[in-house]
C-alpha cells in the first residue's frame, strides 16, 4: 500500500501534535512565591533505530548508541519568570528500584543537583518505582518499561508533507499490539528541535508519515531522529506540556501549573514538577540530499 493511499486511509485515526521546544522540563518557570522540587528523570535505553544495511545511500545507519548502564536524574528547583540562574537540588538520596526483579540501583550525586547511575539495567515488562528523599520529603514515582518498535526504513521527500516546498522525513515502522502512542523528534545541529507526539492505533499495520522541520530542512543537513513509544498517562503529560508550550509568547508565564507522575508521599500538596519515564529509544541518523 503506498503512502498517498495509507494517509487517506488513516488520517481520521492519526492525532498529530506538532512543536518546536528548546526547553527541558527543568527549565519551566512558575510565578509562584515559594521555588518548587522540579524533577527530571527520564530514563532510556537507547537502541539503534535501524538494524542490518543501510536502506538507502543518505542512511549512514552508523548511530552508536550510549552506555545504557549510566542513567542521570536531574534534581533542580522552579524559579521566578525571568530569572535565568538555575538553583539545585544537592544532597539527596536517590533510587530506582526495578519492582518486578526487586533489584535497587543507587543514583550518587556527581555534580550539584545531578545524580547518576553506572550500572542500570532495563527488563522487558518491567515496573520501576523512583525514590527520592529530600528535605525530609519522600517523593514517589512508578513507570512500566514499554519497548520501542524498530523503524523499518527511513526515505527523503519534498511532496508527500504539509507543504510541498519543504523536505520531509518518511518514516515506516510496524505499530506492535499494546500502546498506541509516540514520540518523533528530529535535531539538526544549529537549529530548533522538532517533536512530533500523536497516537496510531491499527495494531500490526505499518505507520508510514512524512515529518517536516518548517522549511528547516536542507541539502547536506545531518539530522539526527528518535522514537520513543508511551502509555496514555505519559502521552497525555507531554501533550498538555506542548500545549502550555504553543499557547505562550516567549515573555509570558505558564498560565498553568504542570503536574507530573510523581508524589510527594510527606506532604502530597507539595508535589514536585518533572515526570519519571522508563522507556526505549530507537535512535538513528541521516544526511539530507
Amino acid at each position: 500500500m503506498n503512502f498517498k493511499i495509507m494517509r487517506k486511509l488513516f488520517s481520521a485515526l492519526l492525532i498529530l501534535v506538532f512543536f518546536s521546544c528548546d526547553d527541558t522540563l527543568t527549565d519551566l518557570q512558575v510565578n509562584q512565591a515559594a521555588p518548587r522540587l522540579v524533577i527530571e528523570a527520564i530514563l532510556t535505553n537507547e537502541t539503534k533505530a535501524i538494524d542490518g544495511a543501510p536502506v538507502l545511500p543518505s542512511d549512514q545507519n552508523n548511530y552508536e548508541p550510549k552506555d545504557n548502564a549510566v542513567q542521570t536524574i536531574t534534581l533542580s528547583f522552579t524559579s521566578p519568570y525571568g530569572d535565568l540562574e538555575k538553583q539545585y537540588a544537592t544532597g539527596a538520596t536517590v533510587k530506582v528500584r526495578n519492582l518486578s526483579q526487586n533489584k535497587v540501583f543507587e543514583f550518587n550525586e556527581i555534580f550539584p543537583g545531578m545524580y547518576q547511575s553506572t550500572d542500570f539495567t532495563f527488563s522487558d515488562a518491567a515496573q520501576y518505582q523512583l525514590e527520592i528523599l529530600y528535605g525530609g520529603m519522600n517523593y514517589i514515582a512508578t513507570s512500566k518499561y514499554i519497548r520501542t518498535p524498530n523503524i523499518n526504513f527511513i526515505s527523503q521527500g519534498q511532496d508527500q508533507g504539509v507543504t510541498k516546498e519543504w523536505k520531509e522525513i518518511n518514516v515506516n515502522f510496524d505499530d506492535p499490539s499494546g500502546e498506541d502512542f509516540y514520540h518523533f523528534k528530529m535535531s539538526v545541529p544549529g537549529k530548533k528541535e522538532v517533536n512530533y507526539i500523536f497516537r496510531y492505533g491499527l495494531d500490526g499495520v505499518p505507520f508510514n508519515f512524512a515529518f517536516e522541520m518548517e522549511g528547516r530542512l536542507e541539502t547536506g543537513n545531518f539530522v539526527t531522529y528518535t522514537l520513543r513509544r508511551y502509555n496514555q498517562s505519559t502521552y497525555n503529560f507531554f501533550r498538555k506540556l506542548v500545549d502550555q508550550a504553543d499557547s505562550q509568547g516567549p515573555y509570558t508565564v505558564p498560565s498553568t501549573e504542570l503536574k507530573g507522575n510523581i508524589v510527594n508521599q510527606t506532604n502530597p500538596e507539595l508535589y514536585p514538577y518533572g515526570f519519571f519515564l522508563v522507556t526505549e529509544e530507537s535512535k538513528g541518523t541521516v544526511v539530507v540530499q
